[in-house]
């Protein structure tokens, strides 16, 4: 891991020599993002890749769980099992979001076991496993 922050380090430094600072910054991101997803994917942390990810989140003051399954062959998502409701699921860059699993919610799973759950307009902090 840290020989593949210096390399990156390198290779910034070398285009940021002939690039704008946007470019720079641009560049910077996408390889923080690209370097922090292959980290999380080597110790088993990005969402689903085990199979039903078990969320913990506060609403209301009441500790909440929920759980999300792959389902119907691994093109959707689903609450509480196999058989749960079907929600579908979006990579943005750095979240995987389940959505219309649980009615009113989205879920934002970052790689590394945390996120945001979203009701009504409010993000809540997340914990998964």
């Amino acid at each position: 891991m840290r020989l593949t922050g210096i390399l990156t380090a390198f290779a910034l430094l070398g285009v940021g020599a002939c690039a704008t600072p946007e470019q720079t910054a641009t560049e910077f991101d996408n390889q923080s993002a690209y370097v922090r997803n292959q980290y999380a994917e080597a110790i088993g942390g990005i969402p689903f890749q085990r199979g039903t990810v078990s969320i913990l989140a506060t609403e209301h003051g009441e500790l909440r769980t929920y759980s999300l399954t792959p389902c119907q062959g691994g093109v959707a998502v689903c609450a509480g099992g196999m058989n749960g409701r079907a929600g579908q699921l979006t990579r943005l860059r750095d979240y995987h979001v389940v959505s219309e699993a649980y009615r009113g919610r989205a879920f934002y799973l970052a790689v590394n076991g945390t996120g945001y759950l979203l009701v009504n307009g409010q993000f809540i902090p997340l914990a998964w496993e």
